[in-house]
């Protein structure tokens, strides 16, 4: 009886070839990595972001404006993390000032511990530091609609075809049920989402005001090769240990910034591209149904 044979993936068919490269070839990612930077770790601010448009707008915008618009984002999520931040003016309120809009008053890197006003280096909640029983973590604490005061985020690091590093998606606080629904469904199918290949593009909503913006949609389009999908593990175990020596870096920074009464500045979070552009007033759709009144 002859022998069933079985087939092997070829790395030379891969679209992401940077999952195929051995540890100890010299042009292994994390090698290189640690080689050119040391202990200081790779610097994410400088990588382009996507981000949601304001205004309803079905594009997803790069922050390198020598890139244009595009409708959908397809690659392997391999790392995903959650983010806050905290301004106690509006990112549109006319008072505003050039100071005020360049640092939150509190933000946290890991969407549990605060650094600021209402977490480390704060003086508002007794010593306090945690995110979950913040007040401005409650729904109903925003100056409009009936969302949160601290602004949620998912920061989703997706590697693109062809490319050396994953790019990060910024998602504001509407678009982040749909996205946890979609890593529920693929949890439930048994498939961790560094085996798949995802899509996410947008779709347009409008909240109880009429306020039109858009909401990430994210698709399964395919699986990688068993073998395939063991690298990208690999690769997202590498990226997660990279940003969180970034994370930690910039939470000694701040805390330092913050005791010695300076704002809670922080590189990454200080700029429009983390601030929720494509955010929107809740309304009570957007609330889960226990919290509804």
């Amino acid at each position: 009886m002859a022998s069933k044979e079985i087939a092997t993936f070829d790395p030379s068919e891969s679209k992401f070839p940077v999952l195929w490269e051995e540890p100890g070839s010299g042009s292994s990612f994390a090698e290189i990595v640690e080689e050119n930077l040391g202990d200081e770790g790779f610097d994410t601010s400088v990588l382009p972001r996507y981000k949601i448009p304001s205004g309803g707008m079905l594009m997803w915008q790069s922050s390198d404006e020598t890139e244009d618009a595009v409708k959908e984002l397809t690659g392997v999520v391999v790392y995903w993390g959650s983010g806050r931040t905290f301004w106690v003016k509006d990112m549109d309120d006319p008072t505003r000032s050039e100071d005020e809009s360049a640092a939150p008053d509190c933000f946290s890197v890991d969407g549990k511990v605060g650094i600021g006003m209402y977490g480390k280096g704060g003086t508002l909640r007794k010593g306090a530091v945690d995110c979950a029983s913040c007040p401005m973590n409650e729904y109903g604490s925003a100056l409009k609609g009936a969302g949160k005061r601290c602004k949620e985020q998912r920061q989703v690091w997706m590697l693109f075809e062809g490319e050396v590093f994953p790019r990060q998606i910024v998602l504001p606080p509407t678009s982040i049920k749909p996205f946890k629904a979609y890593m529920q469904g693929l949890a439930i199918k048994m498939r961790p989402y560094h085996s798949v290949i995802t899509k996410i593009s947008l779709t347009a909503a409008k909240n109880s005001g009429n306020i039109k913006y858009a909401v990430a949609n994210p698709q399964f389009v395919g699986s990688l090769d068993e073998t395939e999908a063991v690298k990208a593990k690999e690769y997202g175990a590498t990226i997660a240990h990279m940003l969180t020596q970034a994370a930690e870096a910039r939470v000694q920074a701040a805390s330092a910034a913050v005791e010695a009464g300076a704002p809670g500045a922080d590189p990454s979070v200080n700029d429009p591209w983390a601030a929720g552009d494509g955010d929107v007033p809740l309304d009570d759709d957007s609330i889960p149904a226990h919290l509804q009144d």
